[in-house]
């Protein structure tokens, strides 16, 4: 204990601190020099040790250990990118039991209800077709309304 004080007390930081740093520095130079310094959500390049987190491509928690262990189920990412979410967690839950929840009509639906949609981390639209349909007709119906034509 007095060891590792005195190692605080040294580096002006707590000594577990420091090492996790170092750990991580370490990380990021193994990674740009494997050349997988790309994030897994956004693509782009991750410029800094900062930047860097480590993250589970497939959810683990309540479907499978073995999926918390896999070095095949993860993937880098900048921080600002893996903030998880109690939302997106849920959607990719369900949708790996085939349902959607609606952010519209709050009902869970079967998937296939859902259109796809790549931008979304769960890959399908918050909400289910019928919301979709009632909200595109309501835009168009006030695109419409709001149209001058010229008297002639």
């Amino acid at each position: 204990m007095a060891s590792t004080n005195k190692k605080s007390k040294f580096l002006d930081l707590p000594y577990g601190t420091a090492m996790h740093r170092l750990r991580k520095a370490v990380m990021f130079q193994l990674v740009q020099q494997a050349k997988r310094d790309i994030c897994y959500r956004c693509g782009l390049v991750i410029g800094s040790v900062d930047e860097l987190t480590i993250e589970h491509k497939q959810e683990w928690e309540g479907v499978s250990v073995e999926l918390f262990w896999s070095l095949d189920n993860i993937a880098f990412s900048h921080a600002r990118c893996n903030k998880p979410s109690r939302f997106r967690q849920e959607q990719i839950l369900r949708v790996q039991r085939g349902f959607g929840r609606c952010s519209t009509c709050k009902q869970e639906k079967p998937i296939n209800q859902f259109s796809l949609n790549k931008h979304n981390s769960c890959g399908y639209d918050h909400h289910c077709r019928e919301c979709k349909s009632i909200w595109n007709a309501k835009r168009s119906r006030k695109k419409t309304n709001k149209r001058t034509y010229p008297s002639g």
